[in-house]
């Protein structure tokens, strides 16, 4: 769930929160790592609520040569296309108004699409 979902801040919510959904989606499909886990509902909500960015993660995940313990951070370490983490990042901000549109998501991977083939 979105970040402003979880922290029940409104009760009417847009399609943003589809477009923070894909993201958290995207992110598992291609590292085959889900990004909010926890042992409990509690432990997921808190994990949410405490993100700051996609890029962060990735950065901090890449900033040791080691192996790290943490599953979520060691899949990031793995992400290596930039275009990629980009679209990652601005599809999960916690501030849904800064959450790019579907359109926006769409043109990006087919440009991401393109590049690749």
């Amino acid at each position: 769930m979105a970040p402003e979902m979880v922290a029940l801040q409104e009760t009417q919510y847009d399609s943003k929160v589809d477009i923070w959904a894909l993201g958290v989606m995207m992110h598992e499909v291609i590292t085959g790592v889900v990004l909010f886990n926890g042992i409990n509902p509690i432990e997921v909500r808190k994990n949410i609520l405490q993100f700051t960015s996609y890029k962060e993660l990735v950065e901090k995940s890449k900033k040791f040569g080691f192996k790290s313990s943490n599953l979520i951070e060691e899949s990031c370490r793995k992400m290596n296309n930039t275009e990629i983490i980009d679209l990652l990042d601005d599809m999960l901000q916690k501030d849904p108004m800064k959450r790019i549109p579907i359109e926006e998501v769409i043109t990006r991977l087919e440009n991401i699409e393109t590049k690749l083939n």
